[in-house]
């Protein structure tokens, strides 16, 4: 017996691996004015699972690349650091060096991500900036900028990531929160079941 979500309880979307890089490559086929930025930011909240609240709120400093770190302050000011991929830390710095000094308003300004007028970016921009990259690449699921944090504890955990280090990743305050992953992948391998056993 395979223990499934009690009824009620939320499961989030999720993308396939094959979805994630189709989403990635969609940025790189249709180049716009702020690609890179674009491209940096997705990477970000897939590679990192950050939320867009403390994505948008990252600076400079907070981007350790010769540590392959990202140090960010999340719900009630509390601060972590994540592990990021050089993939990700590759597009930051590529947004850093060729894009950004474009969009500087301000030569002080710390905030790595900027939008056109200089400014912080809004969730909005970046809600849109995601849902317009999905479309692009062709998937059919409603794709949020929570979805790429949602799939990336899916695949930590389905690649047998211990629970307490994508707690720590996430910065769920409770394992329990966690444990919402463990009830997907449960659900995921409960249809496999049903669809392969030869008397499912």
């Amino acid at each position: 017996h395979i223990e499934t979500p009690r009824k009620g309880k939320y499961l989030p979307d999720v993308l396939g691996e094959d979805e994630v890089t189709r989403l990635m490559d969609a940025i790189v086929e249709h180049p716009s004015r702020y690609s890179l930025r674009d491209r940096a930011m997705i990477e970000l909240l897939y590679a990192s699972g950050l939320r867009v609240s403390e994505a948008c709120g990252l600076r400079l400093q907070d981007v350790r690349s010769d540590q392959g770190i990202i140090h960010c302050k999340g719900k009630g000011n509390r601060e972590r650091i994540v592990p990021t991929s050089k993939t990700c830390l590759d597009a930051i710095e590529s947004y850093r060096l060729k894009e950004r000094p474009g969009l500087l308003r301000e030569a002080d300004e710390e905030l790595l991500f900027l939008s056109r007028s200089g400014q912080r970016l809004g969730r909005e921009v970046i809600a849109a900036m995601v849902r317009k990259y999905a479309l692009l690449a062709g998937i059919s699921k409603k794709v949020t900028p929570h979805t790429l944090r949602h799939s990336l504890a899916t695949h930590l955990l389905r690649g047998r990531a211990d629970l307490r280090i994508v707690q720590e990743i996430l910065g769920h305050v409770s394992v329990e929160t966690t444990e919402l992953y463990t009830h997907i992948e449960k659900s995921e391998l409960k249809g496999l079941h049903a669809e392969f056993h030869p008397r499912g």
